[in-house]
């Protein structure tokens, strides 16, 4: 994280539970290429939230089974409006390494 030495540590660890970097209604790509809307998101694993598949790109008609992302394996957001975030995904814990913590 580019920025991370610039920020103090516990601004850095409180800032994505109060302004969730993948907030409820955000358009997201995934690893396989699929796109997917962020459905909910828990304060303890900001990071990896609940998703929806979109099946019809035309209509956004959403896949009826819901993502955890905190429980996907081989597969994480990889774009938010086109641009890659998944470098900084993978950088950070899943949410069994934060509750081990």
């Amino acid at each position: 994280m580019k920025f991370a030495t610039m920020l103090d540590p516990m601004i850095l660890k409180a800032l994505p539970a109060v302004i969730p970097p993948f907030p409820p209604g955000m358009l997201v790509t995934l690893s396989d290429g699929t796109d997917a809307v962020v459905t909910a998101v828990k304060p303890e694993r900001p990071y990896h939230p609940q998703v929806r598949r979109i099946e019809d790109p035309d209509t956004l008609k959403l896949a009826s089974g819901t993502l955890d992302m905190a429980l996907q394996t081989g597969l994480k957001i990889d774009k938010v409006a086109g641009q890659p975030v998944g470098d900084m995904v993978a950088e950070l814990p899943n949410a069994n390494a934060v509750r081990a913590a």
